[in-house]
């Protein structure tokens, strides 16, 4: 084939790309430009036939607009409901790492007041046990006091402190921790304090404890904030090993645990296993994190 003509064929195709890229983009913008929870419900079924429209355009051509769809959710400018439903988006048509890493970092850059809490939930705790460093997303909570999920299956309603719980168990702490700290030193707001406090006392380190007991003392705090930091203070200061022997062996087979781990190992366990959303696993890791302190108390660390 000539040259000339190739030539003209790349730069029609170039043209074509680049035509279509500013199209997918430009009815981004205009799509997204909107802000669900100030919609009426009525506005809200229209605009969501509209996105069910879109997502099935891009899915009936994945090859052509996906490259799109992931640079924009890597982009600034745009509403903060794209970031949410299009991470929604790109998450439902690839199941690639790199893809879901996108989605971790466009997430946190949503309006809360725009998603469904337990979908929101879901979605973090989810990606935070496949392994990715979620915690820029779970602590954005903080921007929703009034946050709350129910899980229907296990008829179990999870208000901010608890579903903030359930997105940071997965991670390694070192993760989370220091940021923990800082929003507990810079935070005002008490339903948002109340819920870091108990983030720290599950995170048990020596920082973590110490802040708690700080907060519990600090004139800082509103009295309610003092009073949760010091309830969980004076917990960890009495805690020994009064218990019964064989309620502690029961609870170590029922867990499958042996008793001569370290703290780090339970640590780890802990960690691994907090893999669902259910009340079992609440309950497995309060288990789990008494048999934390207590190794944590008696090998005096």
């Amino acid at each position: 084939m000539h040259r000339i003509l190739v030539f003209f064929l790349v730069l029609m195709s170039v043209s074509t790309s680049s035509m279509a890229s500013e199209g997918l983009v430009a009815e981004i913008k205009e799509l997204y430009a909107f802000s669900p929870h100030n919609l009426s419900t009525e506005e809200q079924q229209t605009r969501t036939v509209a996105l069910d429209t879109f997502w099935d355009k891009v899915e009936s051509n994945k090859n052509e607009y996906l490259p799109i769809l992931r640079r924009e959710l890597s982009r600034e400018n745009h509403s903060p409901f794209f970031y949410y439903d299009g991470s929604k988006l790109l998450l439902h048509l690839s199941n690639s790492m790199s893809d879901k890493q996108i989605a971790v970092n466009a997430i946190p850059k949503t309006d809360l007041k725009d998603v469904n809490n337990t979908d929101y939930l879901k979605t973090i705790t989810y990606l935070s046990i496949e392994g990715f460093d979620t915690s820029t997303a779970a602590l954005h909570i903080l921007s929703l006091p009034s946050f709350k999920a129910y899980i229907p299956i296990h008829s179990l309603t999870l208000g901010q402190n608890y579903s903030l719980i359930s997105m940071l168990m997965p991670l390694d702490k070192t993760l989370y921790i220091d940021k923990v700290l800082g929003f507990s030193e810079t935070e005002t707001n008490d339903v948002n304090l109340k819920s870091l406090i108990l983030v720290l006392w599950y995170a048990d380190t020596i920082r973590s404890l110490m802040q708690i007991e700080t907060m519990a003392k600090s004139s800082k705090y509103s009295q309610q904030v003092q009073q949760t930091a010091s309830e969980l203070a004076r917990y960890d200061e009495s805690f020994s090993s009064d218990v019964p022997v064989e309620k502690i062996d029961n609870l170590r087979r029922e867990l499958e645990i042996s008793e001569n781990l370290s703290y780090e190992e339970i640590g780890e366990i802990r960690r691994k296993r907090f893999n669902r959303i259910s009340d079992e696993a609440l309950i497995e890791l309060d288990q789990l994190t008494y048999f934390l302190k207590k190794a944590r108390v008696e090998n005096a660390l």
